[in-house]
């Protein structure tokens, strides 16, 4: 454990804690993440049968009709609760496959 007596580390008068987090990690991650793929495709490079998969998932969990309903501007009014706020439904988080997905990708050299 940390030796906390150590008032070379900690004496600390006050503290200040920055949380970038501004809304739901549904909102902020999930329901963006197949358009983001979407968009950086070319960067990505997942097979067409990984992507039919996340486009499929997108709507089943609800994920496009609430970018469709939400992600406008000027906003059409109040916002709707957004789905899969408690991230509790199976297969639904998007962005989790696709950080997995890239940690499987082989890496290919350039000769």
């Amino acid at each position: 454990m940390h030796n906390a007596s150590d008032t070379t580390y900690y004496n600390l008068d006050s503290i200040m804690i920055y949380d970038p987090s501004v809304s739901y990690d549904a909102v902020t991650n999930e329901i963006p993440s197949v358009p983001f793929v979407d968009y950086w495709s070319g960067l990505f490079s997942f097979n067409d049968t990984f992507m039919d998969h996340l486009h499929e998932k997108w709507e089943a969990c609800g994920y496009a009709d609430f970018w469709e309903e939400a992600m406008t501007f000027p906003p059409k009014g109040v916002l709707p609760d957004p789905p899969n706020v408690g991230a509790n439904v199976t297969g639904c988080s998007l962005w989790v496959s696709v950080h997995q997905r890239l940690e499987i990708q082989p890496t290919v050299e350039q000769n």
